[in-house]
């Protein structure tokens, strides 16, 4: 509960444009529940906001490598634009980091080793973002038959994507607040895989 009280006061902070102070909050607020995934998302945002992005990109470094979720590895992706392989050598178990070599195989123009690789995240987890990018490759290849037949199997065999969703209303947020933009709920926001 603490953690998400230091959270809500380094949001706070950062509203008011003191970045360094919102930076000492969320370090008290990690010293109450190291393990808060929302912590280092919050600190990524800040250490952007000052400019600091190998700082920032060691802390997604870090999360990934403890906590992976497709919200840490786009943030990384964001800054790092060839990071992909990073992350996948961070965790080579993990479905959305062959997700990413994916896309970066893709932007290549390597669309065999893509599928590949989309052929492994699909073994791993059953999510709809791996079927969104089947969908893209087979776009991108103009396999129009195919893009049906993957639309269709997303629609009856998909799993939702991880992401955060209120206790409280249910509804599914885009991340971590220490309270809920639709019910306003304190403390009720969670990671749903």
């Amino acid at each position: 509960m603490f953690a998400v009280f230091y959270c809500a006061l380094a949001k706070q902070y950062e509203s008011k444009g003191d970045f360094k102070g919102a930076i000492k909050s969320l370090f008290r607020a990690q010293s109450y529940y190291a393990t808060f995934r929302p912590i280092n998302y919050l600190k990524v945002e800040l250490y952007i906001k000052l400019g600091k992005i190998r700082k920032a990109s060691a802390v997604l470094e870090a999360e990934y490598a403890v906590n992976p979720t497709p919200q840490s590895a786009k943030m990384y992706i964001n800054l790092n634009s060839k990071g992909a392989e990073r992350l996948y050598n961070l965790r080579p178990d993990y479905y959305f980091s062959y997700c990413l070599l994916a896309l970066s195989s893709m932007s290549s123009g390597k669309y065999d080793l893509a599928s590949q690789y989309l052929d492994t995240a699909m073994k791993k987890a059953n999510y709809m973002s791996i079927y969104f990018i089947v969908i893209q490759l087979k776009v991108t290849l103009q396999e129009h038959d195919k893009v049906i037949y993957w639309l269709n199997k997303m629609g009856s065999e998909a799993l939702p994507d991880p992401g955060w969703k209120c206790k409280n209303c249910n509804r599914e947020l885009k991340q971590w607040d220490h309270k809920c933009s639709n019910c306003n709920s304190f403390n009720c926001v969670y990671y749903i895989l």
